[in-house]
């Protein structure tokens, strides 16, 4: 009777693998990190594998799914974008209304405030990670997680304040 070596059998489609998700996504790295998440699923439910065929038909869907995942999450991102109108009026807490002229550059120099820690949490917040997620992804507790996003929207808050007080006074 024939052994099947999992291992061997997943590194033998790798190519083929590779070449379906760059096929999907026109983006070679993109492409790499979708068969590595694949890979990891497969390793996950190897015990779920009746045949040496089915690790190949399995990472296919498993590479379109996760492509399609993806998909959505980036298009319910863009649908929840605010598009800030510099002629608009808005209101700062507490404040008088003010115009806002909000670019790409406010938004860098507010960020680069941030120590590494807090840009990371924000970078995963930002990419819909839960606090559960997070705690684990960083190897830090759930509760500092949310104590530190809630220092970080005050931090945020105050630094935006502070930039718009030195734009409006130039």
């Amino acid at each position: 009777m024939e052994t099947f070596n999992f291992e061997h059998e997943l590194l033998c489609i790798q190519e083929k693998l590779l070449n379906f998700a760059i096929a999907l996504t026109h983006n070679p790295t993109y492409a790499w990190d979708l068969v590595q998440e694949t890979n990891v699923k497969i390793l996950e439910n190897r015990n779920k594998f009746e045949s040496h065929h089915y690790p190949i038909k399995i990472g296919y869907t498993f590479i379109k799914n996760l492509f399609i995942s993806d998909r959505r999450k980036i298009k319910q991102l863009q649908e929840k974008a605010i598009i800030l109108d510099p002629q608009d009026q808005y209101k700062i807490e507490g404040g008088e209304p003010v115009q806002i002229n909000y670019d790409y550059n406010y938004i860098l120099e507010v960020l680069n405030l941030l120590d590494n820690q807090s840009r990371k949490i924000i970078k995963l917040l930002i990419e819909g990670k839960r606090y559960a997620e997070i705690s684990e992804i960083l190897n830090i507790p759930e509760g500092t997680v949310k104590s530190q996003i809630h220092r970080i929207r005050e931090q945020l808050k105050q630094s935006l304040a502070e930039l718009l007080e030195t734009d409006t006074k130039e």
